[in-house]
């Protein structure tokens, strides 16, 4: 009969100038067992937290499923780990890249979700400014003050711009297939960040940034369409992150700032809406899906400006409902911690979708029933982000007065002319 262990890390908050230990995370292990077999179902091999005292006295909740209280917590009802972890997963792609080239050495019995959480959390990559060390030890960001430079990391220092054009074959041989060991192992040095495709991180100019590379499936130049929802965004009144297009192996990829980075290249603590909003439970004890009220109500209980971000956040959803309607993420919303409460993060994904596309996530609606079909449909909601319907409707019709020149701006950004005729079919009816 196999017997369960517990395996302690320490979890670290890495936005000030001296860490702080937020609490102790214990990952179940068997010695008797393989990796990856542990069930969320049997609660002996579900991940547990405690909050640090310190933390209990000073910090704030890391999420709806963590209530700031001294006992020791489990995930909630049906998932595998707690949700401050499951924002910054890496992939299956992503991890299934790293064992193949790196072949790190996991801890004994180290399960799929322990062997995740360390990667999410390990500077210089990790998301969010939430790391974790074996209980006892200390951050390496203690011992080195270029988190960039970090040698003790897992996969070693990040890839410098200078080998991006090395970086875009590995890339390309990856998607097809043929990719020689060496390769692959450049390849790895990129993961880390969380998201559905993988998000390579490159350094440039001393900076750790996103590089954004058309895939070999994408039916439109992908780079240029995230970016350039970023750019008309910006153009519109709302914070975004900032881009940079560039052209490497015969193709053009782009690349942007972390929303988790300051302008030095400092960690910020970001947690997402699918963390921060509290939600009623099902009879089953899951949370139910998350909402734009839920959202709102984030800024309006701990936010350090909730009139200037409830009216951004506003702004976003006409912006996002404008373009394409219906078709909105959790992982989209992200909310920094300032000493005075969260900020709602600048924008970093604000996709405009074809549309002959099918979403690949649930549409997200106001209250629970309420799903936003068309831009006007938001009108009614202005008063719960602070404003006036007349307020709204103004804010509307600035935006579509920024949208009248949306193609000659494309062109000036030298759009494939295809990539133009799929986005007219965006506003064809507008």
């Amino acid at each position: 009969m196999s017997t369960v262990h517990d395996r302690y890390y320490d979890v670290w908050a890495m936005d000030g100038v001296h860490p702080q230990l937020i609490g102790r995370l214990a990952f179940p292990f068997s010695k008797e067992s393989s990796s990856g077999t542990h069930s969320f179902r049997n609660p002996l091999f579900l991940p547990k937290f405690q909050y640090a005292t310190s933390w209990l006295t000073d910090g704030f909740s890391l999420g709806h499923d963590l209530p700031l209280v001294p006992d020791i917590q489990r995930p909630q009802t049906g998932l595998s780990n707690f949700q401050f972890l499951l924002d910054r997963e890496v992939n299956n792609t992503a991890l299934e890249l790293i064992e193949s080239a790196v072949k790190p050495q996991w801890p004994e019995g180290a399960s799929d979700v322990e062997k995740r959480s360390v990667l999410a959390t390990s500077l210089p990559r990790a998301f969010g400014a939430i790391a974790l060390t074996p209980t006892g030890t200390v951050p390496d960001a203690l011992k080195s003050a270029d988190l960039t430079e970090e040698p003790r990391h897992l996969l070693g220092g990040l890839v410098r711009l200078n080998d991006l054009e090395r970086l875009l074959h590995a890339w390309q041989r990856f998607e097809r297939g043929k990719i020689e060991h060496k390769a692959l192992s450049l390849l790895a040095k990129t993961c880390g960040l969380p998201g559905r495709r993988l998000n390579p991180l490159i350094l440039k100019d001393g900076r750790s940034v996103i590089l954004r590379v058309r895939g070999a499936g994408d039916v439109v130049d992908t780079p240029f369409w995230k970016g350039f929802a970023l750019t008309m965004a910006k153009s519109c009144g709302i914070p975004t992150v900032q881009l940079e297009r560039l052209y490497a192996q015969g193709e053009a990829v782009s690349v942007a700032t972390r929303l988790d980075r300051n302008d030095a290249d400092q960690p910020l603590l970001v947690l997402s809406a699918s963390t921060l909003a509290h939600r009623a439970l099902t009879p089953s004890g899951r949370p139910q899906a998350l909402t734009y009220l839920a959202m709102a109500d984030i800024l309006n209980r701990e936010g350090a400006s909730p009139r200037e971000d409830l009216k951004l956040m506003f702004k976003r959803l006409l912006y996002t409902h404008w373009v394409s309607p219906g078709v909105d993420s959790p992982d989209r919303w992200q909310f920094e911690r300032t000493p005075l409460g969260w900020r709602l993060s600048p924008a970093h994904a604000l996709d405009w979708q074809s549309p002959d596309s099918v979403p690949s996530t649930t549409p997200l609606t106001m209250e629970g029933r309420t799903r936003i079909r068309d831009v006007n449909d938001l009108m009614s909601w202005a008063p719960y982000f602070g404003l006036t319907v007349k307020a709204a409707k103004t804010l509307l019709d600035e935006m579509q007065f920024t949208f009248r020149h949306w193609e000659d701006e494309a062109l000036a950004q030298e759009a494939d002319p295809n990539d133009l005729a799929v986005m007219g079919q965006l506003f064809f009816t507008r």
